[in-house]
């Protein structure tokens, strides 16, 4: 016994919507349509409700049709060289944004789900996959580490440079690991962009002191200097020495208060100060306030405090103590960018002074990168509006002349 096989879907070609159209005109039943096209009649019946307009079925509107309907059913890419969004990101890499920049800048400019936030790695798909010719060497240029390719250290062998004759730290003594014994140390040394900077850490295992140490530029990071740095190091006194609390908004990052705490009290005495101080500058009192695991135990009225690690929260509660981490990359920037970690002042009352002019500070370095963006969001909309015009009053003046 011979089995046929069933026939598979065949969509209708565009010259066989002009023998459709032709046999509907003549009244031709679907059966008949089906039979001479070699197609179910359920497609034809599918097709003269789908694409007849106004109940007359002509090849040219139904081919239309077709394929409006096709190119609406296939999202295209997000950055394609018609959006906006594209010239954006094109316009910020070539000022020499990186698409980690370009992407956080994005998410805190416009809210969730909005057609302007994008992903870095969206970026980088937009740069080596889509383009072609002169646009995507233009992208690729516009990149800080310029590669034709993307290359992903984990295809093939590591080719960064590798020290000669290197002991690993796992064959070490059994007995460090159970950090019993003070004595122990451990370094590491981070590089930065093209060697131009180098910060050096040393970590004792058994009391978590750390010691860190930045390298001028104009000493190499070798092994003689990282020890002279923290040699040279041991010898001053701490730059800021006093303990300062930071308070910022969960959404939006704006610091909106820094006090100094001379003494360097308990973290959970400093709460209740710091909230007074946020009351007086914003006049408004926070309801909720989140804090790090330091604060355990501190209760004041009217205030719910979440900390880090705690347990039976909501997934919102735990949403927002997940975004209280982003205050540590600010108070990084604050110490590097902003001075924080070197007090010119003197006193008590410097110490205060210099904190909260490192907070304003910092606020105005926000406000700066977003006015940043804006500019250049006005800036191609112009060009856009003037590119439009432009034909229309070349127009005018011809026909004036």
């Amino acid at each position: 016994m011979q089995i046929t096989p069933l026939n598979r879907y065949k969509q209708i070609q565009p010259e066989e919507r002009v023998t459709l159209a032709s046999l509907h005109f003549q009244n031709f039943t679907v059966c008949e349509i089906a039979r001479k096209l070699g197609h179910a009649p359920s497609t034809i019946t599918k097709e003269l409700s789908r694409n007849s307009c106004y109940g007359v079925y002509a090849s040219k509107s139904a081919e239309a049709c077709a394929v409006k309907r096709r190119m609406q059913a296939r999202t295209g890419p997000k950055l394609h060289k018609e959006s906006i969004l594209f010239d954006i990101v094109h316009h910020l890499l070539c000022i020499r944004w990186s698409p980690e920049q370009i992407s956080m800048t994005l998410s805190a400019t416009y809210p969730k789900s909005h057609e302007y936030r994008v992903s870095h790695e969206t970026i980088y798909n937009c740069i080596y996959a889509q383009p072609v010719g002169e646009l995507k060497r233009d992208l690729i240029k516009a990149l800080r580490q310029a590669h034709n390719k993307g290359v992903h250290l984990s295809n093939g062998q590591d080719r960064r440079g590798q020290i000669p004759d290197m002991v690993s730290f796992h064959v070490r003594p059994p007995e460090i690991e159970d950090r019993q014994f003070p004595g122990h140390w451990e370094g590491d040394l981070i590089k930065g962009e093209a060697n131009g900077s180098a910060l050096c850490t040393l970590v004792e295992r058994t009391s978590r002191l750390l010691m860190l140490v930045k390298l001028p530029k104009v000493k190499p990071a070798s092994a003689l200097n990282v020890l002279q740095g923290f040699t040279d190091k041991a010898r001053t006194p701490y730059e800021f020495g006093v303990k300062v609390t930071v308070a910022t908004t969960l959404k939006e990052g704006l610091v909106v208060g820094m006090r100094s705490m001379p003494g360097n009290p308990w973290d959970g005495h400093t709460l209740d100060e710091t909230i007074e101080q946020v009351s007086i500058l914003t006049n408004i009192k926070p309801k909720t306030v989140i804090v790090d695991k330091g604060y355990q135990g501190v209760k004041i009225e009217g205030v719910e405090i979440l900390r880090s690690g705690q347990r039976r929260v909501t997934r919102a509660m735990k949403a927002m103590i997940k975004r209280r981490s982003a205050i540590e990359p600010a108070i990084g920037h604050m110490k590097m960018d902003g001075k924080l970690s070197r007090n010119p002042l003197k006193g008590a009352l410097g110490d205060a002074l210099h904190a909260v002019m490192c907070g304003a500070g910092h606020n105005m370095r926000m406000l700066l990168r977003k006015l940043r963006l804006l500019c250049a969001q006005f800036g191609i909309a112009l060009q856009e509006v003037l590119q439009v015009i432009s034909p229309s009053q070349r127009t005018n003046d011809g026909g004036v002349a």
